[in-house]
């Protein structure tokens, strides 16, 4: 069976700059936060039962749990 693949979403300088310009606050905590990665996964059943146990608990529970499910069943799917 095949896990789910997991990716970043990306983004350019022109993006971020874009946003700092209309929108100062915005601009302001993306300066004090910096680039943020945002996890992307494809299949929308395996990014429903991720955010359904993301809601249950902890973030850092979250990717072991996920870790062990995919070690375990391979690719998730209804």
């Amino acid at each position: 069976m095949e896990t789910a693949e997991t990716k970043f979403f990306e983004y350019d300088t022109t993006e971020i700059t874009y946003l700092k310009q209309i929108h100062r606050i915005l601009g302001k905590a993306i300066d004090t936060l910096g680039k943020v990665e945002r996890m992307i996964i494809s299949n929308l059943f395996s990014a429903l039962i991720y955010a359904s146990i993301g809601q249950q608990i902890s973030i850092q529970a979250v990717h072991t749990i996920w870790d062990r499910m995919q070690e375990c069943f391979g690719e998730i799917t209804p």
